[in-house]
């Protein structure tokens, strides 16, 4: 009776402590800034709507008078893949729709936007 107590509770701890590493690795996620010439808050809108139903990608940050649009790159994906996704989203059809990925920090996209404003 006393081993199948100290098991279970040795589960469990073991269970416990695991859960919260695997919830951070997979929640973990790097900004990926973009500068799009012709953003509109109906195009921002659409791309935040298809990251969340498609899970690929979330819209961490935008600014439409400075062109800016912050997208999360989940630690599962790659840069580029992230980007063909952006791509496929602005449409190769749209010629006024143009983006370019920037390296810019958070801090310096934040001043970008307030100087645009």
């Amino acid at each position: 009776m006393y081993k199948n107590h100290l098991f279970t509770g040795i589960l469990l701890s073991i269970l416990m402590c695991s859960a919260p590493m695997a919830l951070s690795a997979q929640g973990t996620a790097d900004p990926v800034a973009y500068r799009i010439e012709g953003l509109t808050s109906e195009l921002r809108d659409a791309i935040a709507r298809s990251a969340s139903a498609e899970g690929i990608t979330r819209v961490e940050y935008a600014c439409i008078p400075a062109g800016i649009l912050v997208l999360s790159l989940p630690a599962t994906a790659r840069e580029g893949d992230l980007e063909q996704w952006l791509r496929r989203k602005l449409g190769p059809t749209n010629t006024s729709i143009s983006a370019r990925r920037v390296r810019d920090t958070m801090e310096q996209l934040m001043d970008q936007c307030a100087q645009a404003r």
